[in-house]
């Protein structure tokens, strides 16, 4: 960063870096200790609220008349053409914080052959509005993120902690705004470690959304509070998206089986045992929503749903053998299932279910789905009965017999119940039992 803004580029060019990644990973603490010690370097040195074009265009005005009197009736071009101007060439201004994607950023930023400017987003797109040199922030390292909880939470550590600190970065995903969350509980309350990991397991949600008190950098706020600000920009079919996958293992998720499980309107039934459940048709009006809203299937539309929660930082994608495999950040996953409105976690679920119920039957997707069938099978109320006998057939063909066996019984009991011990899906059910 420092050989890019200061050492190795002519004065004579403007020079330009963006940073981008998730929320919490540090963007703005590190362009706030850069103006600490660089600032002195520059005439001028602007943050530049860059939450939308109208905050803008009120801090650069104002930055402008703060200057002097001489400045303080400029209007917002007059205020552009002041860091355009050959007069000023030693300023810097930092656009914190761009994260709309809509935001048309390059009419709003001094066209000049000087100057310095940084961008702060979660909008990894940025990056091409610069043809230099773009710094993609990620998590801390293993003894990056010790390091902080030592330090934010005031205390010495021994040898015998060591362990503790790391499963406690772990838990948090090595995610900065979270490591610091954690170490002021921590000092604050005196517990331990290993003490704060059983707690935020227990009491994820409240805990992660009680920010840091008493930290000098004021940009640490809670981690829910800074995923809070891009899901506040999401369209409401983003986030039924980012809900639904939410459901699944935060790792790994084939982006096949929407395309898969679409083409046939998500109505496959790998088992049909004659009880769709009073959620099928409302769950399968849910899919069609998000992922054919023009009516029908168009590949397009997946590839535009990832590409936009990608632009906010909130999943990331691999490529395996073709493949595009799906990656959420585990407190970004725990956040987006925390923030399903409690009204609609149903039907959320049961959309879930449904899409992974209709990819169970393509067997090219096999190997990637039973981390995501074991993440809906923890919590099994909301899987229509059908759906848990599809599950627990994967789960017989992955030689996993005895878990596939106490699925069929549940369903057994359940179709028995139903339709009485006659039924000829009772006699389908029960012979899975065998």
């Amino acid at each position: 960063m420092v050989r890019t803004l200061i050492e190795s580029t002519p004065k004579n060019d403007q020079r330009l870096l963006v940073i981008s990644g998730l929320g919490g990973c540090g963007k703005s603490t590190l362009v706030t200790k850069f103006a600490w010690e660089y600032q002195p370097r520059f005439d001028q040195f602007f943050f530049i609220d860059a939450n939308s074009e109208s905050t803008i265009r009120a801090d650069l005005i104002q930055s402008v008349r703060s200057i002097g009197p001489q400045y303080s009736q400029v209007s917002f071009d007059e205020a552009l053409s002041f860091f355009t101007s050959p007069k000023n060439k030693t300023w810097a201004l930092v656009y914190d914080n761009a994260d709309d994607v809509s935001l048309n950023l390059t009419s709003l930023i001094p066209n000049a052959g000087h100057g310095v400017i940084l961008i702060t987003t979660r909008n990894r797109s940025l990056a091409q509005i610069t043809s230099g040199v773009h710094l993609e922030l990620d998590v801390m390292s293993k003894s990056e993120a010790v390091e902080v909880l030592i330090r934010s939470s005031r205390r010495e550590t021994m040898d015998e902690d060591a362990y503790q600190l790391e499963e406690l970065a772990a838990e948090v995903g090595y995610l900065p705004v979270a490591l610091v969350q954690a170490g002021s509980y921590m000092f604050q309350t005196g517990c331990s470690a290993e003490e704060y990991v059983s707690v935020l397991r227990n009491h994820r949600k409240d805990m992660m959304e009680t920010p840091a008190s008493g930290q000098r950098d004021k940009t640490h706020r809670s981690a829910y509070s800074s995923f809070d600000m891009s899901y506040e920009r999401l369209s409401s079919q983003l986030r039924d998206f980012l809900h639904i996958i939410s459901c699944f293992h935060r790792a790994n998720f084939p982006m096949a089986a929407i395309p898969f499980a679409a083409k046939a309107n998500f109505r496959l039934k790998p088992v049909d045992l004659g009880d769709e459940g009073e959620l099928f048709e409302d769950s399968i009006k849910l899919l069609q929503t998000v992922f054919c809203p023009s009516g029908k299937w168009q590949d397009r539309t997946v590839h535009q749903l990832l590409a936009s929660l990608q632009n906010y930082s909130l999943v990331t994608h691999s490529s395996t053998y073709g493949s595009i495999l799906l990656q959420i950040h585990p407190l970004i996953h725990s956040w987006a299932n925390d923030r399903i409105p409690q009204e609609r976690t149903k039907l959320i679920k049961a959309a879930a279910c449904r899409l992974l119920a209709c990819a169970s039957m393509e067997e090219a997707l096999e190997g990637h789905l039973m981390a995501h069938i074991d993440a809906l099978l923890s919590a099994p109320d909301h899987i229509t009965i059908n759906d848990q006998a599809a599950f627990a057939q994967k789960l017989r063909a992955m030689d996993r017999f005895t878990e596939s066996e106490v699925i069929w019984k549940r369903t057994f009991e359940h179709v028995h119940k139903k339709y009485g011990p006659s039924n000829i899906f009772n006699e389908g059910s029960r012979g899975q039992c065998h």
